[in-house]
């Protein structure tokens, strides 16, 4: 179940759903959110994976940093788009993305979107704030999974003992 307050959170939990969080949530948030996932569903008598919490993040493998500003540039644009569209009409409220709509860069600034060191480091701070779970959205195609592939996930793969290294 797709959640981001407190209240639906805890709903997720107590329903022994899964959990997905959304794509403009800082790593503080994530913890947060994963903190008060995991405390909902064991006071509800359920155990805590942290592989039923998947947190969604756009990606742009950028081959330098003139790249990485014009895929943000794309990547505005492509939100505000998704903003227009998310006011419910004649009431109050909408999609979540109305909460980070209204300061500029918002809804970029978690996004995966950088250089490849860029990309690792941010996964790194996903991972440390608990994240084991990550969905992506690959802004331009097959291109950008291959380069995600060959230039971002070899610092992750299993070593030895079993344990990932993002080094």
């Amino acid at each position: 179940m797709a959640a981001g307050s407190s209240a639906s959170i805890r709903g997720a939990a107590e329903r022994g759903f899964n959990l997905m969080l959304d794509q403009y949530a800082s790593p503080a948030q994530v913890g947060e959110r994963m903190a008060l996932y995991r405390t909902e569903r064991e006071a509800h008598g359920r155990q805590f994976d942290p592989m039923g919490v998947a947190v969604a993040r756009q990606l742009y493998v950028a081959r330098d940093r003139a790249d990485a500003e014009a895929a943000l540039a794309r990547l505005a644009e492509y939100t505000q788009r998704t903003v227009s569209v998310a006011r419910s009409p004649g009431r109050e409220g909408g999609s979540h993305v109305l909460a980070y709509a209204d300061h500029r860069g918002t809804t970029e600034e978690h996004a995966l979107c950088g250089t490849p060191e860029e990309i690792r480091s941010k996964l790194a701070t996903l991972s440390d704030a608990g994240a084991e779970y990550v969905l992506l959205t690959l802004l331009g195609g097959k291109g950008q999974l291959r380069r995600f592939a060959q230039e971002v996930m070899p610092a992750f793969s299993a070593t030895q003992d079993g344990e990932s290294d993002p080094e």
